[in-house]
């Protein structure tokens, strides 16, 4: 049985992720923040996979990490799909420090500390990193997750 994670499955690009890859063979690892906006996904794809988790934890904060590396478990991954991803929208120079770090934590941290922790035991060329664009000029807006 293969097993992939998504983060950020609740919405956009990570929702369609998840209903695109559903399959019979497959365990769903879903990820989100919005527990109404994921369990709609999950509902959505559940019948279409062999099992489905619903995932909720906080991925701007180090506990929210390690409680989600928790509760994917010890069993190997065959697809992390990293897309979870926050925009602070609002001119650089109002961007408070908070902001900055939970951007970050969401955006830099997870990643990594989710990439280092299955891609060693993961098939070869299995990660997915979804990013987003930052503005030419500080004075815009932080753009939106890209793909």
């Amino acid at each position: 049985m293969k097993r992939y994670l998504i983060t950020g499955a609740s919405r956009g690009i990570g929702r369609a992720i998840a209903e695109k890859l559903a399959a019979p063979d497959l365990t769903l690892l879903l990820h989100g923040r919005d527990t109404v906006a994921l369990a709609k996904v999950c509902k959505k794809v559940k019948s279409r996979c062999a099992h489905v988790v619903r995932l909720i934890h906080d991925l701007a904060i180090p506990s929210g990490v390690s409680d989600l590396i928790a509760a994917v478990g010890n069993d190997p991954l065959d697809l992390l799909v990293n897309n979870a991803g926050i925009a602070v929208v609002k001119p650089f120079g109002e961007i408070t420090t908070i902001e900055w770090e939970q951007t970050l934590g969401v955006n830099v941290t997870a990643p990594f500390l989710l990439t280092q922790r299955f891609a060693p035991e993961m098939p070869p060329g299995e990660v997915l990193l979804i990013s987003f664009r930052l503005p030419r000029r500080l004075g815009s807006p932080i753009g939106a997750p890209t793909a």
